[in-house]
């Protein structure tokens, strides 16, 4: 299951880094998705389970906002 989520995410990036023409916030997004990757990794290896459905919580927030740059291009195509 959690290989196939990932390939359905990996479809998702290069489906949007495609249409988008605002790479700027494109690649300020995933600046920011991957010190969040980061902060989850290093969370999962010192058994920190306390803080990390924090951390999921905010970055899956900020994945929200991920999808509506994709969404906002491709109403425009």
């Amino acid at each position: 299951v959690l290989i196939e989520m990932m390939h359905d995410l990996m479809r998702k990036v290069l489906r949007t880094t495609a249409f988008s023409e605002n790479t700027e916030d494109l690649f300020a997004y995933f600046h920011e998705a991957n010190r969040d990757h980061a902060e989850i990794v290093e969370c999962i290896e010192r058994k920190k389970r306390e803080a990390l459905p924090a951390l999921m919580r905010r970055h899956w927030l900020r994945n929200s906002g991920f999808q509506n740059l994709y969404s906002e291009k491709k109403k425009d195509i």
